[in-house]
């Protein structure tokens, strides 16, 4: 766990999460706490680029777990796997960095994304990279 603890004693509820499935690096949630805080593991927003994760699945759209994916994701090219509205905002925020990348992003939770009875796949390679 990286970040706040989600029960720390702050009583802020924030986590971010790095896993690795079947090989694979990937980011839960991608916000970095301000300030030291008291049971946590301090992580910056260079911290979380330079873990290279291929993903980044977003929670909600709420800034304790989205503020910082359109930096990371724009400097790594990550995929983002989120709602549209955290999609849009992350590549507005990346927009404002220094030789950002593009970075596909996923959409979920949209009417009629995906489509009732179909599948998406989370691989980047098969993500297709939406225009700014």
């Amino acid at each position: 766990m990286l970040g706040l603890d989600a029960g720390g004693s702050c009583g802020a509820g924030v986590s971010s999460y790095v896993a690795s499935i079947g090989g694979h690096l990937v980011l839960l949630d991608a916000w970095e706490s301000v300030g030291v805080q008291e049971g946590t593991t301090p992580i910056s927003r260079e911290d979380l680029a330079a873990l290279q994760a291929e993903a980044i699945f977003i929670g909600n759209g709420h800034f304790d777990h989205a503020a910082d994916t359109g930096t990371v994701a724009g400097r790594t090219g990550a995929a983002v796997i989120a709602g549209q509205s955290v999609c849009d905002l992350a590549r507005e925020r990346s927009f404002s960095s220094v030789g950002a990348i593009d970075f596909p992003c996923l959409v979920l939770g949209s009417e009629g994304i995906p489509a009732p009875g179909t599948g998406q796949s989370i691989l980047s390679s098969e993500i297709a990279v939406q225009s700014r």
